[in-house]
Formats: C-alpha cells, sequence, structure tokens
C-alpha cells in the first residue's frame, strides 16, 4: 500500500515507475470543431435548432439518415453545416 496525496504528477510518477517507462496516454483533446460548435451554438440556439436529424420516415426522399448541424426558418429554410478539415481522409 502506498500512501501519498492523489495528483497528476505522482501518477505519472508511479506508473513509469510500475507499470511502463513510457509516459500515461493523456486524453485527446477536444478537435477544433467541437470546440467551434460549442462556442457558437449556445448564441444561436434562440434562432436555430441543432443537431436537427433528418430520417427516411419524415423524408421518403432521403436514401439515409443525416443530421444538420442547424436548421432554422424565416421565409426560407436555413440550414449550416460545420465541415471538420482536420480530420483524416479515411
Amino acid at each position: 500500500m502506498i500512501d501519498v496525496s492523489v495528483n497528476v504528477n505522482i501518477f505519472e510518477n508511479l506508473f513509469t515507475r510500475f507499470i511502463d517507462d513510457e509516459q500515461a496516454i493523456q486524453k485527446n483533446p477536444k478537435s477544433n470543431i467541437e470546440l467551434a460548435k460549442n462556442d457558437f451554438f449556445p448564441k444561436v440556439k434562440n434562432y436555430f435548432t441543432t443537431n436537427k436529424l433528418f430520417s427516411t420516415d419524415k423524408m421518403p426522399k432521403l436514401l439515409l439518415p443525416v443530421t444538420i448541424d442547424l436548421f432554422g426558418k424565416n421565409e426560407l429554410q436555413v440550414i449550416g453545416q460545420f465541415f471538420d478539415l482536420d480530420k483524416n481522409i479515411n
């Protein structure tokens, strides 16, 4: 039994000493697109529906269900979609 206070530095030192000499795997930070969505969506929630799912049940001409990031309507329907340009092509 090891009696020490719990913090990240002590955990990494113990992990390196007893488990593996490489650093512990860090969680992947949020992507730029997720950060942008988390910042932008609260600002436009009064004007748009976010993450709107269109399914083949509601729209029979669709081949597959699709999720649209922003959907709203004034005089015309308005649709907005974020594209993650940092995403791998596969």
